[in-house]
């Protein structure tokens, strides 16, 4: 239990600093002062960090589901080509309408 509360708190740390990291700079005191800060933060950069926690815990849930299924601990999501899929999918939509990116 002791590992899943470090695990919680080293989350929630590298949120925070992924909050302020990025090509404008924003400082950790004013960045709620300035409008245009909290523009940034509304629309870019929170997004963004739950974007990346929601990838991360539903690929560590898809890894879990598979291994359960296959009841083999080596098995991973791009085992069975989840990876590729998605890589195919870029592809296509890049191929077959440019003007959409």
């Amino acid at each position: 239990m002791k590992n899943i509360g470090v695990a919680i708190v080293a989350l929630f740390a590298l949120c925070c600093f992924s909050l302020f990291v990025g090509v404008q700079e924003v400082s950790i005191t004013d960045w709620w002062q300035d409008p245009q800060n909290t523009d940034l933060f509304l629309i870019s950069r929170i997004p963004r960090t739950l974007a990346v926690v929601l990838t991360g815990a539903s690929l560590a849930v898809s890894g879990a589901v598979m291994q359960m299924l296959a009841r083999n601990s080596f098995v991973e999501p791009s085992s069975v080509g989840t990876a590729q899929s998605a890589a195919l999918g870029i592809l296509l939509v890049t191929l077959l309408y440019p003007a959409s990116l």
